[in-house]
């Protein structure tokens, strides 16, 4: 039951309450004429429907994209206990797709952090344990679960190196925490670093388990090929223009001499964005995926480029390739380059891959062609190793096997992590 009891306000929080919040909230109002994005998160927490949550569901958080870490472990949670499932988010931009899935029972979004919000979402919902996907950690909203004896979790989650002021922030918030599930040793010891003092268990990524399950589930099975299967099919995935001005300069030589079909899965697929690699290419044929997936042929013309103009189907299409590229990494932030490295794919990065844990691991991982993941800084350099790579066309096989069976070695965190919280909560006297 929630108390209605004043809670006792740490010294930390005092201070979010005084600055942090009254800075969140001026700036939403500024916000609200000019962002739709506002206006809808503002409005969708007008009428988010918590009364129909049931009581002592087993809440997981997952701010937007981190849903992505939530679902294996909420299917797990379905497999292992009869508990409902209630997910929150705190972005618009992903509502339709939690709405949407089956691992999602029930849905909604979370309060804004005030003191006031909270309460009354506590008191709607009457959560069993709250579990967090990954990161979004809010103050008032650990401090009301604290104080009303609901255990909260963190799964997935990782801590690079920090300390000062950024420490000094994150260490009270971990600290509300029930059990913090990390990812590797590394994140323990700068948890233990900071100063965190939550229990803390390695338990791998979950998101290994979701890219596995995808690949199973696919949305498009479609197993697409080369007219020469000499030819090497290339993937560019979740590609900005900054990745794409390289990778012209690349690959253009080796599409015109018909050594190499592209598939490029632009992050942002559009028809000016079509029109501009159509006259960027050079003569190179670029054929839209909506178009070509109407056809019965299965295969792309040598030194062509299947332009995907569709979303959703990124990752079933690194099924068919031969090695990948991952996008953000000529612009700031490399985009996750598990997808490609579950279908065994060797996997070209750019610079800026230094936010991403699996490219760094992956490029220790020697395979027959080489390292599994590997850095090109000039379009030299990946013409160069793209054509050494193709001279080992044979050892294709025993390469995407090798790197399959790591990523496999790296699953099932989110049974260990379901199987751990709901022990712990087995266990617990107030449940």
């Amino acid at each position: 039951m929630i108390s209605n009891k004043p809670v006792k306000v740490p010294t930390w929080l005092w201070a979010y309450r005084l600055i942090v919040a009254p800075l969140m909230l001026v700036s939403l109002i500024i916000a609200f004429p000019f962002s739709k994005k506002v206006r809808k998160g503002l409005k969708m927490r007008m009428k988010p429907g918590y009364d129909e949550v049931p009581a002592s569901s087993l809440w997981v958080h997952a701010s937007s994209g981190e849903f992505e870490y939530a679902k294996p472990v909420l299917r797990a949670l379905e497999r292992l206990s009869p508990q409902p499932r209630f997910v929150s988010y705190f972005s618009p931009s992903y509502e339709k797709q939690i709405k949407a899935s089956h691992e999602a029972a029930y849905s909604a979004p979370l309060p804004l952090d005030l003191p006031g919000p909270v309460f009354s979402f506590f008191k709607a919902i009457k959560p069993k344990a709250l579990m967090i996907s990954r990161t979004d950690f809010w103050p008032e909203l650990l401090l009301r679960a604290k104080a009303t004896g609901v255990p909260a979790y963190v799964f997935s989650y990782t801590q690079r190196k920090v300390s000062g002021f950024s420490a000094m922030m994150r260490r009270p918030l971990l600290n509300q925490l029930k059990t913090i599930f990390c990812v590797s040793h590394e994140d323990k010891a700068n948890l233990v670093e900071m100063g965190v003092t939550a229990p803390i268990v390695i338990s791998g990524d979950t998101r290994f388990d979701q890219v596995l399950h995808r690949l199973k589930n696919p949305n498009f099975a479609s197993k697409i090929k080369t007219e020469n299967p000499e030819t090497l099919l290339f993937i560019a995935g979740s590609t900005w223009p900054e990745d794409e001005a390289p990778l012209i300069k690349g690959l253009s030589s080796l599409l015109k001499q018909k050594k190499l079909s592209l598939i490029l899965a632009p992050h942002e697929p559009g028809m000016g964005h079509y029109e501009k690699n159509r006259c960027s290419w050079g003569k190179a044929p670029l054929i839209k995926f909506s178009e070509w997936r109407n056809t019965a042929d299965e295969t792309i013309p040598d030194g062509s480029i299947l332009y995907i103009d569709q979303v959703g189907v990124l990752a079933d299409l690194y099924k068919s390739a031969d090695a990948a590229f991952v996008g953000g990494s000529f612009k700031r932030y490399i985009h996750s380059v598990m997808e490609p490295l579950a279908c065994g794919l060797t996997t070209w990065v750019g610079p800026f891959h230094h936010n991403n844990r699996e490219a760094l691991d992956f490029k220790h991982l020697k395979t027959p062609c080489g390292m599994a993941v590997r850095e090109f800084s000039n379009p030299a350099d990946l013409q160069n190793a793209l054509e050494e790579f193709m001279t080992r066309s044979d050892y294709f096989d025993e390469t995407k096997e090798t790197i399959f069976n790591e990523v496999e070695t790296r699953t099932g965190a989110s049974e260990f992590v379901a199987k751990h919280i709901l022990k712990e909560l087995e266990n617990s006297p107030s449940h």
